[in-house]
């Protein structure tokens, strides 16, 4: 980072800026030991003339990237805490005009939107939206499993993980009493082992994971932060009969066709294909190698290839995502949904970000996981709009 931060290149020096501000210090362990060491090199420069030089170089360029960079970027999260923390000063009137995250954050401290997704900006079509930073992980999908604090509220939903384990719904341990058995496709996590996640593969997205469970998984997370539900389950008699989507919420959800698209392509829908958002004839052919190499075989982890220009992780490669079908408000178990991205699996096809693959909502494969998404608040949409104007009236 430090490199980075002196190099007498501009892109690198922003380079250095977008990673001093996208991770914070005080939440990771290795990087609250690199802020030692990089406090120390600060105070290094500060000292002599030719360190002075690059100080006010780097100074210049982090006042240009809160200038020019537009409100809510993943690569400003942190750094006006992280800056203060090596003994950076940045000016005060920039700070108040332009540290958004800090000034005026978009989440509430009752939910974690703010950790685990980034702001999507959405276009005249779009509307701006939260989309998570990487796939669900089999981490994220464990701690469903396992978590049991939601049960029926009066006119509610239960959200109790444990009826998504394998062992209650195949096998000697089956739940008969289980309300969701006729929608948890036999394939449902099979390569876990006794429901737990196969060794080293916390940090892999969890697959083999149907449309139903991601929406449950969705409403789990929105219980657990108090919003209201996206997808309510109809359960009659102690059965499954159908899902309706309440799209007028902010609870937490799958991203649209449309909103997936918007993110993989970075908001630029003339491109077709991933290649055309890469300039450079060598970043193209590092990504033909990466996804049509013949030895992958399996998941990785979920931050294995750079995040695109929203800060967001694997929306091509790795695996392929469940999203919404726009035309569906009311889902049985044999409607469809829609599968987007490219997983190892897919030729080259998958490059093309019109490229989609229908599959019956209680159906799953190797290669498919999903990333959450959310709506904004109208206060949350207050904060960005009011962001946003003051880019408009430079």
């Amino acid at each position: 980072m430090f490199l980075s931060l002196t190099n007498e290149s501009e892109n690198e020096i922003l380079s250095g800026i977008q990673n001093l501000g996208k991770c914070s210090f005080s939440n990771n362990v290795v990087l609250s030991k690199a802020k030692i060491f990089l406090k120390a090199k600060i105070e290094t420069l500060d000292n002599n003339k030719n360190g002075k030089e690059k100080l006010n170089r780097i100074l210049n360029t982090i006042s240009e990237v809160l200038n020019t960079d537009r409100p809510y970027s993943p690569w400003l999260k942190y750094l006006s805490s992280n800056l203060e923390s090596v003994g950076v000063v940045i000016n005060k009137e920039i700070l108040s005009q332009k540290d958004f995250w800090n000034t005026n954050p978009i989440s509430s401290k009752q939910n974690r939107t703010d950790s685990r997704m980034v702001l999507i900006p959405g276009n005249e079509e779009i509307k701006p939206f939260f989309l998570g930073v990487t796939e669900t992980t089999n981490k994220d999908y464990f701690e469903f499993l396992e978590s049991n604090e939601f049960d029926k509220e009066e006119n509610g939903e239960e959200c109790l993980g444990h009826y998504w384990l394998r062992k209650e719904v195949f096998g000697k341990g089956k739940n008969h009493d289980n309300p969701y058995l006729d929608i948890i496709n036999y394939y449902h996590i099979i390569f876990w082992t006794d429901d737990k996640i196969p060794k080293g593969r916390q940090d892999h997205p969890v697959v083999w994971i149907s449309w139903f469970a991601a929406a449950k998984f969705c409403n789990w997370l929105s219980r657990r932060e108090n919003l209201p539900l996206y997808y309510k389950f109809s359960i009659q008699e102690n059965k499954f009969i159908n899902l309706t989507v309440n799209k007028g919420s902010y609870g937490y959800r799958l991203p649209s066709e449309n909103e997936w698209r918007f993110a993989a392509s970075g908001g630029d829908l003339n491109a077709e294909t991933i290649l055309d958002i890469y300039a450079n004839e060598k970043d193209k052919e590092r990504i033909r190698r990466k996804y049509f190499a013949d030895d992958i075989e399996t998941t990785s982890s979920v931050k294995s290839e750079n995040p695109n220009k929203f800060g967001v992780y694997g929306l091509m490669g790795n695996v392929r995502e469940w999203v919404d079908n726009p035309e569906n408000e009311l889902i049985t178990k044999y409607d469809e949904q829609i599968i987007k991205g490219m997983g190892w699996l897919l030729g080259e096809e998958g490059f093309k970000f019109s490229h989609s693959s229908p599959l019956i909502s209680q159906n799953n494969n190797v290669d498919v996981g999903f990333r959450i998404a959310r709506s904004l608040t109208d206060i949350e949409e207050q904060k960005v709009k009011s962001a946003y104007s003051t880019i408009n009236k430079k």
